[in-house]
């Protein structure tokens, strides 16, 4: 019994230790929001350092979001036809978010597309710069970013990954090594919205006690296998 209980001890110390961890992207996040008309051309509306840089006439407010990165809305068949406000993509995260300058309320998301409206009407842009990362994500991870429209994926000012321009959903993977952490996401041409950021964490290390433990078990194993012979 004594040997089967060291057994069953370290299996759940092994599977706890070698298990990767698949989470969302969670923290406090600076997001800056650019709401404006496309004039129906889809460059106006990718989610590139540039187009943010260009729009800075059309910034409408910050807002400080503690949470996960998790949103997604579709108001298609619903009373919004397709053109949600600004207030209700960010109600979808579960997490929390203040306005710290500006305002954004009454502000549609995107719209296009629909009946009667064209192509790349109302965009809002997204930047969104890391204040401080939860843990296990303050070193470097890898993982999935779900997206509808474009994203772009920044390390240190450089682009590391994203398919910045409009597209139905799609996933872009990224591997992100550490370092300022900053993304931006574009909402263009109607619903459906949403961005996910997904990650897989390292599997954590066996720490030294760990190890001394399975090395006795793996003794006592032999141990007892001699006696039985």
């Amino acid at each position: 019994m004594r040997i089967k209980s060291f057994v069953a001890v370290a299996a759940t110390v092994m599977s706890f230790a070698v298990s990767a961890a698949a989470a969302p992207l969670s923290g406090l996040f600076e997001i800056d929001i650019y709401n404006y008309n496309s004039g129906g051309k889809s460059g106006n509306a990718a989610a590139t350092e540039d187009n943010v840089n260009a729009r800075a006439g059309d910034f409408v407010g910050t807002i400080l979001y503690d949470g996960a990165l998790d949103f997604r809305i579709d108001t298609r068949r619903g009373a919004d036809g397709g053109t949600p406000l600004i207030t209700q993509f960010l109600d979808t995260g579960t997490g929390s978010y203040s306005v710290d300058t500006g305002d954004i309320s009454g502000l549609f998301l995107s719209s296009g597309g629909g009946s009667g409206d064209p192509k790349f009407g109302t965009t809002t842009l997204f930047d969104i710069v890391a204040v401080s990362l939860d843990m296990p994500f303050r070193k470097s991870f890898f993982g999935d970013i779900n997206h509808d429209d474009g994203m772009t994926l920044l390390q240190n000012g450089s682009v590391i990954a994203g398919y910045s321009k409009p597209t139905s959903e799609r996933t872009t993977s990224y591997n992100f090594g550490g370092g300022d952490f900053r993304l931006i996401y574009a909402s263009a041409n109607g619903d459906p919205s949403l961005l996910e950021v997904n990650t897989n964490v390292a599997p954590v290390p066996l720490p030294a006690p760990a190890l001394m433990l399975l090395t006795a078990c793996g003794a006592l194993g032999w141990a007892a296998r001699r006696r039985k012979t």
